[in-house]
């Protein structure tokens, strides 16, 4: 007779022991923990989370340079700073400036008083530059005038209101036309003609700059 093994369930063990011994190998017998822990050992293993990526950051556009002024006739628009920068920029010692207007009947008369003398005065490092104060939709006949008149030079136009283009140009001009204005290299007011100018006016200032003994 075989003896209960008493590794068995109570349950088991007190069945006869051909019995229990049958019902201890069935596989519907093994113990709980057992089956657990297959499953566990089935089962995939949990994978850590991982962050969600940050998309990385897109570089700024760049800032498209500004364009240069083209002239679209024979005048090219600027205003105060951007003339003064001009003159600073250019290959002259002084700039003799001519604001005129198509429309300015004095302007016409001084127009040749006003080449004469800067072509007199080239040799000693003195720029012309002729500008027109006509607003834009005057443009065709500012044009017009300088192609006339202008000895053919081209020139520039004021871009904006004439108030500022006053301003930078000088501080006290009350903006009479024609008006005219000697600047240094380096764009520094040396001398004014607000109003009509006459060579014998212009003429002695020039010289005396050409001669070194006009400063700011």
């Amino acid at each position: 007779m075989l003896a209960p093994d008493s590794r068995l369930p109570r349950s088991i063990a007190a069945l006869p022991p051909l019995l229990a011994l049958a019902i201890a190998c069935s596989p519907d017998a093994k113990p709980a923990a057992a089956a657990a822990g297959a499953a566990q050992a089935a089962s995939p293993q949990e994978q850590p989370s991982l962050p969600t990526p940050v998309p990385a950051a897109q570089p700024a556009a760049a800032t498209a340079p500004e364009p240069t002024p083209v002239a679209i006739d024979n005048l090219v628009a600027t205003d105060g700073p951007g003339l003064l920068e001009l003159i600073r920029k250019g290959p002259h010692r002084a700039a003799l400036v001519n604001v005129w207007a198509s429309w300015c009947g004095n302007c016409k008369r001084e127009m040749p008083i006003v080449l004469r003398v800067a072509e007199a005065m080239a040799e000693h490092g003195i720029g012309l530059y002729l500008v027109s104060a006509d607003t834009p939709e005057k443009r065709a006949d500012a044009s017009a005038f300088l192609a006339e008149h202008g000895g053919g030079h081209s020139g520039y136009v004021v871009a904006g209101r004439l108030g500022p283009f006053k301003r930078a140009l000088h501080p006290t001009w009350k903006g009479s036309i024609p008006s005219t204005f000697l600047f240094d290299r380096e764009g520094r007011l040396l001398h004014s003609w607000l109003g009509p100018v006459y060579e014998h006016e212009l003429q002695p200032v020039l010289q005396l700059f050409a001669a070194g003994q006009l400063t700011p």
